[in-house]
């Protein structure tokens, strides 16, 4: 039975079902479409899912009639195969940007059944600043610039954490901030939801899940994909995992990120079996805009002590910030809604001891108690990206588990021929510019699945017999033949 539910049909559906109508015969009493189990008048994945889950003894159906898809009287695994293939209707069409690098969007824009958004309230805030701010101590360095967007590793985490149970779940929101996982989904699906997209301000949020097209491996859960286009949604792919498809990845980032980063995966690895993806890209105007007077250079001292003359952009601002131990201000962006808040530790303390020591008490301090005063202020404009492997910092968090092979638990994830995963790798990779005009930044973070006990491909040959040949018979434990000849001609019977 296992072997016949695919991938692609399993993940289409999910994607599909959006597009599935409601089916119905005379004035006076709708007709139930085949294969509408649940009896709501429409045929789509959740009929699917409550189908699989009666056959391996989960529940029950409420319409046989309809689930007999294949009209044999008979429900089995064919009626299954049945409600894959009509599901599956019309998905080439979307295919057309892929159709020449293997890869397949199994969503072709479909809009996703919108899930319950929860109100942001302080339990999440108070959570999302408590993972903000770990990741933050967890990945600042003393001699580097950094850059991370709690935001975007958020939502890649949270995705890949609707797909894991046991402990591994449990210690994933434990380092996500300690939200039950069906609480954050809400949560993430209102805070990106109610992002601005205008003129001078605007935040735009994707995730995907690529998955390697290879079946005998691999089959993702539909209930999990299922979770990830009503939560974030996710557009789904299935794809070689080959170098077309390393295009294909980074293309979709770039879209995603307004070209500022355009690239994040190198290569895919043998064992790589799923990548969940998220991308957020911010651009935005000043509420008050610099003029080409406040602009000059000035020195800028950096880590080193070395002294470099740079462009700084020169300005009275309306907030201050403090916590005791640094100064700094707090300049808005168009609207009031988000602005740019500068910290500058007290004279002898580096960034990096400054981040150590913060709580997350201090932090949201800084963050809601300004005070409304005359600021000089002098900003240097900057540019830079950065990239970062999250794996040893999610560890530290306590998040170990899902990166141990054979131990974690996604068993959400897939389904159960398919092989156990574990996370490999967490790449995150960010880019930000500030000049007069406002500030733009991206990031993208890549939770790369790996699976268990995958063997490097094997070098294919290729010995056609059909000359003569030498043979034998072989003592494999001593290396000996027992026969040993040769054919040279092929004896008629």
């Amino acid at each position: 039975m296992k072997k016949f539910r695919r991938f692609f049909a399993a993940a289409a559906a999910v994607c599909l079902a959006a597009q599935m109508m409601p089916v119905t015969a005379g004035a006076l009493e709708p007709v139930n479409p085949a294969g509408d189990v649940n009896r709501d008048g429409i045929f789509n994945l959740s009929d699917m899912v409550m189908f699989n889950q009666w056959m391996h003894g989960k529940g029950s159906i409420a319409d046989t009639d309809t689930a007999d898809m294949n009209g044999d009287s008979q429900l089995d695994v064919f009626d299954f195969i049945a409600m894959r293939k009509q599901l599956l209707g019309g998905i080439v069409s979307a295919n057309a940007k892929y159709e020449k690098s293997g890869t397949v969007d199994l969503c072709g824009g479909i809009k996703r059944n919108h899930s319950d958004r929860k109100k942001i309230d302080s339990t999440f805030r108070n959570a999302q600043l408590s993972f903000s701010l770990d990741l933050f101590k967890h990945t600042v360095k003393e001699d580097e610039n950094v850059l991370i967007s709690p935001y975007s590793v958020s939502m890649a985490l949270a995705m890949t954490a609707n797909g894991a149970d046991g402990e591994t779940k449990s210690e994933m929101e434990k380092t996500l901030g300690g939200l039950p996982i069906d609480d954050l989904n809400g949560y993430l699906a209102k805070w990106a939801y109610s992002q601005p997209n205008e003129e001078k301000i605007k935040i735009h949020t994707a995730n995907s899940v690529w998955v390697r097209d290879d079946e005998a491996l691999i089959k993702p859960a539909p209930t999990f994909i299922q979770s990830v286009v009503d939560n974030f949604g996710a557009e789904v792919f299935k794809a070689p995992f080959n170098e077309e498809t390393v295009k294909d990845v980074n293309n979709w980032i770039n879209d995603h990120t307004d070209g500022m980063i355009p690239s994040v995966i190198k290569k895919f690895e043998p064992y790589d079996m799923m990548a969940l993806i998220n991308a957020v890209s911010f651009e935005a105007k000043w509420a008050d805009q610099y003029e080409d007077y406040q602009i000059k250079p000035h020195d800028f001292t950096a880590y080193d002590g070395t002294v470099k003359k740079t462009d700084m952009l020169y300005s009275t601002e309306d907030y201050y910030i403090e916590d005791g131990n640094a100064a700094g201000v707090l300049k808005l962006y168009d609207q009031g809604r988000y602005g740019f808040a500068a910290i500058l530790p007290e004279e002898g303390t580096s960034t990096y001891d400054y981040v150590k020591g913060l709580t997350t008490e201090r932090m949201q301090k800084l963050f809601s108690g300004y005070k409304s005063c005359d600021v000089e202020t002098v900003i240097p404009k900057f540019k830079y990206e950065s990239s970062s492997s999250l794996k040893d910092a999610l560890v530290d968090m306590g998040m170990s588990t899902a990166f141990v092979d054979g131990t974690a638990d996604f068993t959400k994830m897939v389904t159960p021929d398919s092989l156990k995963l574990h996370i490999g790798s967490v790449i995150h990779k960010t880019f930000i510019e500030l000049d007069e005009n406002g500030t733009k930044a991206a990031a993208a973070t890549v939770v790369m699945m790996a699976g268990n006990e995958i063997m490097p491909p094997k070098e294919q040959k290729e010995v056609i017999l059909d000359r003569p040949f030498v043979y034998a018979i072989v003592d494999m434990e001593n290396a000996l033949p027992l026969f040993i000849g040769t054919v040279n001609s092929i004896e008629e019977e």
